[in-house]
């Protein structure tokens, strides 16, 4: 086994291999990789096993390959994500990184209408997928802007407000509070409704 049989730097203690690791885990969980406290503890320690450091944690070289080759499928997207940001019913792009970087595109009538489309505009041999979603880019940003709008006057009542984004994701509009309960959660569902989701943002 691996964790058997290496030894750290002198210029690497056991307290700041250990500091580090939350990052990593979270990098590594983000991108679909293995991140088990041990294995990336090994990794920050082993170069000769994990010698590339371009995305700032320690990759093997297959790893780095994989997120190279995710990177150009990302760079290649602009001619696909710009015919489906031109339909009507679009819903939002994303990339499904725990399923090995495959872009999403999101439409709020019948996706597998564009299929043929996008497939043309995306390199041979792409894999995509279209899914279905109940609200359009459009509505999406239109309720993000009236939440913008009015974030002073809600921040002014007590309610701890300090950004909002669109989620393609879960096709709402996120809304980030320094404290979230119930009650926020209730208060701003029913100003809102269910385009909105929620999180935990800050300190």
């Amino acid at each position: 086994m691996w964790g058997s049989h290496f030894s750290r730097p002198a210029a690497l203690s056991a307290e700041s291999v250990s500091l580090g690791a939350p990052a990593a885990i979270q990098f590594r969980e983000s991108v679909g990789f293995r991140a088990d406290q041990g294995y990336v503890e090994w990794a920050a320690v082993d170069r000769q096993a994990f010698p590339d450091l371009s995305t700032g944690y320690a990759l093997t070289r297959a790893e780095a390959a994989e997120i190279r080759r995710r990177q150009a499928v990302q760079e290649s997207l602009g001619p696909a994500r710009e015919f489906a940001h031109s339909q009507a019913d679009y819903g939002g792009t994303y990339i499904d990184q725990l399923l090995g970087g495959v872009p999403v595109f999101l439409f709020a009538g019948d996706p597998e209408s564009r299929r043929d489309e996008l497939s043309a505009l995306l390199p041979a041999g792409t894999e995509f997928r279209v899914e279905r979603v109940r609200h359009t880019y459009a509505e999406l940003d239109a309720v993000q802007a009236v939440i913008d709008a009015e974030t002073s006057g809600l921040q002014a009542s007590g309610i701890p407000i300090v950004l909002t984004g669109l989620d393609p994701r879960t096709n709402t509009v996120l809304i980030g509070l320094t404290q979230l309960t119930p009650e926020f959660e209730t208060l701003l569902r029913t100003r809102y409704g269910d385009i909105v989701s929620f999180r935990r943002q800050g300190p």
